[in-house]
């Protein structure tokens, strides 16, 4: 993905904002669903000073993949 502005799913000639994303939530970028877990202290106080606070950050999801991986590999 290069850096461009993204359009809603439903309707192209509106692009997403800073405003539309929240940690915990989801977004959908050209039929992808991405879900934001967290972020830095800078967009933390970035979002608190524009009167935008944040959800608290989740866990990061299991890595089903890479857990039997390891079962395949596991001698």
């Amino acid at each position: 993905m290069k850096r461009h502005k993204l359009p809603f799913p439903h309707d192209e000639s509106i692009y997403y904002t800073w405003k539309d994303l929240n940690v915990a939530c989801n977004f959908n970028v050209y039929k992808r669903i991405f879900r934001i877990v967290g972020c830095d202290e800078f967009t933390r106080k970035f979002y608190e000073n524009e009167g935008c606070p944040l959800n608290a950050s989740e866990n990061l999801p299991g890595d089903n993949f890479g857990h039997t991986r390891a079962m395949i590999n596991y001698k």
